[in-house]
């Protein structure tokens, strides 16, 4: 499973892959990924949300890299199994230059 779209940013993209989503069964976490690519200027802010309320713990986001005139960044949300199962919606939002979108993916989605 792969969500896309795009906005002043080229391509946003919020996974799991399937894959991965079999692996929270076999080794108990899951690590969320939003992928942020093709955007110009630079500052591109991202946040997470565990229905609807803003997390901090277990976010790890990168710095933005420069190619070509174009930024690229990522940020992932690291959690336990049970912290997984105990929310519903998980939401990837992206602020740049004054413009904002979200992704989000449902934990059923996940097959959970």
């Amino acid at each position: 499973m792969s969500l896309s779209f795009s906005f002043g940013i080229r391509h946003f993209v919020l996974f799991p892959l399937d894959y991965f989503c079999l692996l929270l069964a076999l080794w108990g976490s899951l690590t969320l990924a939003c992928l942020l690519t093709g955007y110009s200027p630079q500052g591109a802010a991202v946040s997470w949300e565990v229905d609807g309320t803003e997390v901090t713990e277990g976010v790890l986001s990168s710095s933005e890299e420069e190619k070509s005139g174009r930024y690229s960044s990522s940020s992932s949300l690291s959690l336990s199994q049970e912290r997984w199962m105990s929310g519903e919606l998980y939401s990837c939002k992206v602020l740049h230059h004054g413009h904002g979108q979200t992704q989000s993916l449902h934990r059923s989605q996940c097959g959970g």
